[in-house]
């Protein structure tokens, strides 16, 4: 940014120059932060639909035997043993 005498020469423009020049970093600094917290958010969102995909690929922990009515156990077919 560039500030020549043509800027301030003249009734006003120095106190207009000065006052833009002021408010020049906070509007740079809120912009700065709303990019930040929209990237945190975009992050955290995909973050949670990762986690979600891996909680579907973790298979259930089954027991390998069950009982039936009257109480004998058996292994399910094409269960694996861990």
């Amino acid at each position: 940014m560039a500030i020549g005498k043509r800027h301030l020469e003249g009734e006003g423009k120095i106190e207009k120059a000065v006052g833009l020049v002021a408010s020049y970093r906070s509007y740079v600094m809120y912009h700065i932060k709303c990019t930040k917290s929209n990237m945190h958010s975009r992050m955290r969102s995909r973050v949670n639909t990762w986690l979600q995909v891996i909680n579907r690929a973790v298979p259930d922990k089954h027991s390998t035997e069950k009982k039936t009515v009257s109480g004998r156990t058996f292994k399910r077919a094409g269960s694996r043993a861990e």
